[in-house]
């Protein structure tokens, strides 16, 4: 090493070319027959590619029939916006949004003034609110879904369980539009209950109660006599639901914090 006048070290012609060998191979540089880029210096590539705007690709947007005739703020997207009132077949208390993005509904009557979980309606959202985006059903030997619960099974189908059907359950095929009754009759009364789907795909029935017994909190030493609340969780798996005694809650599921 020779030094300099300042007092530092000049790096040798071997160091040099090292260094120029290095900047050649991390850019695709260099004479043929040179090794292939190190794992390092392809991902800078990627990386460089990533943020040059001449290499993103672009999609073309396509007009949501949802948002035709809208008045869309500034703001909305990150203060949000309410569309006008929109018209619906029946007063939809419960819904699902379907495999096919479709969206089922069901709830009451068509005039909305009584309780009637036999109605069905699906909507194409891409029809938009239109009476010709609706198909509505009802199927008299249906159970009474009204306050039931629902999740989806692992081939797709919608299970409604509970409710004014009390222990009996429904299941809808989206890719069919059908429905059948479960021959598997739930162990308790799930009104107002809640389900979920477990990570292995076997639902999962919490909580509800007797249709109709709200008032059992006002003395619910004598709702649990009666067997009004649901207060051991039911699986579903093998096409029969199994009760869950290890789960039973008073504090969760029972009368007293109804």
């Amino acid at each position: 090493m020779q030094r300099t006048k300042a007092g530092g070290r000049r790096p040798s012609r071997m160091v040099v070319a090292i260094v120029a060998t290095i900047v050649l191979v991390s850019c695709g540089g260099g004479e043929q027959g040179t090794e292939p880029l190190t794992q390092s210096a392809t991902a800078s590539r990627k990386q460089t590619l990533a943020i040059n705007p001449d290499a993103w690709v672009t999609v073309p947007a396509q007009a949501d029939p949802l948002l035709q005739g809208l008045s869309i703020p500034a703001d909305a997207p990150t203060r949000g916006m309410w569309s006008s009132v929109k018209s619906w077949p029946l007063n939809a208390l419960h819904a699902a949004v379907l495999p096919n993005g479709k969206v089922l509904t069901f709830g009451t009557t068509l005039d909305g003034n009584s309780q009637n979980g036999r109605y069905l309606d699906v909507w194409d959202p891409t029809v938009g609110f239109t009476s010709a985006g609706h198909r509505t059903t009802f199927r008299a030997t249906q159970q009474d879904s009204f306050c039931a619960a629902a999740t989806y099974l692992p081939d797709g189908r919608l299970m409604i369980s509970g409710g004014n059907g009390a222990v009996t359950s429904t299941m809808y095929a989206p890719a069919s539009d059908s429905v059948t009754t479960d021959g598997a009759n739930l162990a308790d009364q799930r009104w107002y209950g809640t389900m979920i789907t477990l990570s292995d795909g076997r639902p999962l029935m919490l909580g509800g109660m007797a249709p109709y017994s709200e008032g059992m909190q006002n003395n619910p030493d004598t709702a649990i006599a009666q067997g009004l609340p649901s207060m051991t969780p039911e699986v579903y798996e093998n096409g029969a639901w199994r009760s869950l005694p290890g789960g039973y809650s008073r504090d969760a599921f029972g009368p007293d914090y109804l």
